[in-house]
């Protein structure tokens, strides 16, 4: 329980000086931190299994209510002053599959999207605002925000580039004692330390000493390696995702600068191409 009330006091904290830096608007001009969002997917299949799971592993002087729902109730009423943000998807989003008896934290919804809806489901979501039709056409959904409705064209994605973008960025691994989480697949001896590290830590490359071989135009070649570490790329794509996008191309899969070259086993590339690449995809 120690960590349940360091959490409790960096909230209380945060929620102080949120206040303290308010204006007479409600406006936090304070810094409070980075902007969070908080994904809740799938809810209409999490919420009972959270509840299943603080039921039998409810230490003997724990609340009744589960950490987690009262935290997404917190985050839902007073998140969006300290830059918290809840997006909540659910195939069914009622009271219950929000974690809470009552419409309260469905209530803070400020903007609903629907697709695929009936009836019943428009009603939940929307009481009383007409119900238009359901959108048929792919990636159409129906922006309830203000009392009205409008149809509107959510970002259409190539699966593998949306599972790039993500990779690309910040990942940090599940905590070994998260409620739910997939098994993970054990190769040889167990090591503790490889519980909590993430896979996505920076790479350790090796270069070749020695002067870099030139273009025709007097250029010179760089590698992914090198083209990483000099910049010549957006800061947020790394060695992995390069060599990842280069594999997709080679399988037929999306584009990648062609090789001009090669240093040993590695292959080497015009460094306006790798940037053109770089920018166009972003």
């Amino acid at each position: 329980m120690h960590h349940d009330r360091l959490r409790a006091i960096v909230s209380m904290l945060v929620a102080v000086l949120a206040f303290a830096g308010m204006d007479t608007t409600g406006k936090v001009h304070a810094n409070v931190g980075a902007r969070l969002f908080t994904v809740a997917e799938e809810l209409n299949l999490a919420v009972p299994r959270l509840r299943a799971y603080w039921n039998e592993h409810r230490p003997g002087d724990g609340p009744s209510k589960s950490p987690a729902f009262t935290g997404l109730g917190e985050v839902a009423f007073a998140g969006r002053q300290v830059r918290k943000h809840l997006v909540l998807v659910g195939q069914m989003l009622t009271a219950e599959a929000t974690g809470s008896r009552d419409s309260s934290v469905k209530e803070n919804c400020g903007v609903k999207l629907l697709a695929r809806y009936g009836p019943k489901g428009w009603r939940i979501m929307c009481e009383d605002i007409p119900m238009p039709p359901p959108p048929t056409a792919p990636g159409r959904v129906q922006v309830v925000s203000g009392g009205t409705a409008r149809e509107a064209q959510v970002p259409m994605m190539d699966e593998v580039l949306a599972r790039q973008m993500v990779l690309e960025g910040t990942i940090s691994a599940l905590p070994w004692n998260m409620p739910c989480q997939p098994a993970r697949p054990v190769t040889g001896a167990a090591q503790p330390g490889l519980e909590t590290r993430s896979d996505q830590g920076p790479e350790t490359v090796s270069v070749t000493p020695g002067p870099l071989p030139l273009t025709g135009g007097g250029e010179r070649l760089v590698g992914i390696s090198e083209a990483v570490r000099e910049g010549l790329v957006h800061p947020g794509t790394t060695i992995k995702a390069m060599r990842q996008a280069r594999w997709r191309a080679q399988h037929g899969q999306g584009v990648f600068p062609e090789s001009r070259g090669r240093r040993g086993s590695e292959d080497l590339y015009e460094p306006q191409e790798l940037a053109a690449w770089d920018a166009g995809r972003r």
